[in-house]
């Protein structure tokens, strides 16, 4: 019995000197640079706590995008050089929407729309004009109206993520509207506008257009073929 005791006396010593070894290591703080979202930055506090070694203290601190290491000098350069792999700029990417016109069956012109995107960032492009819609009037007063604008012409919309390593996923809305010469029935000033859309999600291979899809131009024998190239911006 005495023997156990003089055991734990020993015992207890070293563990107490071993914890304060631990504890005098330096902190240093790592500045993250290129991972701007917590998931980004979560994903690269995971990969060192895996990888990194044993009794390594590490902190994530999201509001200065920042993280916090207490440990041997050794173990600091292990987290630098995973640093150096890990937090790097993401591509951005150019997304160019190519219509090609055609008249029973012959082509007849090309328009390009191209807009630079983040991964994973949503872009919109707009180009067209704004048409007066008449809502009502101010009081009694039948002269003074009330008036809105509605937007017409060609609307982007897309978000682009990385598919594989020579791919992309896009996630695409393209309308186009446009105004009709006839009018509506309820308010004759009212102008009828006529809307074409193309919305979903579809796979393109890097530098290679890809058809997205067709709108027919209503009153007339044309249709408009869309294809969509994403290239990365050098």
């Amino acid at each position: 019995m005495k023997f156990a005791v003089l055991v734990l006396a020993i015992a207890m010593p070293a563990a107490i000197a071993q914890s304060n070894t631990q504890q005098s290591y330096a902190i240093h703080n790592y500045q993250l640079h290129y991972a701007t979202s917590q998931s980004e930055q979560n994903e690269i506090l995971t990969a060192i706590r895996n990888i990194g070694a044993q009794g390594m203290r590490i902190f994530l601190v999201p509001s200065q995008s920042q993280i916090v290491v207490s440990g041997s000098p050794e173990q600091n350069e292990q987290v630098s050089q995973l640093l150096r792999m890990l937090d790097v700029p993401a591509p951005l990417y150019r997304l160019t929407y190519i219509f090609t016109e055609t008249e029973n069956g012959k082509r007849i012109g090309i328009q390009q729309y191209s807009m630079v995107l983040a991964p994973a960032q949503r872009m919109q492009l707009k180009e067209g004009d704004r048409v007066p819609v008449m809502t009502g009037t101010v009081g009694t007063d039948p002269i003074a109206k009330q008036t809105s604008y509605v937007d017409v012409g060609f609307s982007f919309e897309a978000t682009v993520t990385a598919y594989g390593s020579e791919g992309v996923r896009l996630q695409t809305k393209v309308e186009r509207s446009a105004i009709a010469q006839e009018k509506t029935s309820v308010l004759a000033a009212d102008p009828l506008i006529r809307q074409s859309m193309i919305n979903g999600v579809v796979n393109l291979t890097l530098n290679k257009p890809q058809h997205l899809g067709n709108i027919d131009v209503i009153g007339s024998t044309r249709q408009l073929q869309i294809d969509g190239l994403v290239e990365v911006v050098k």
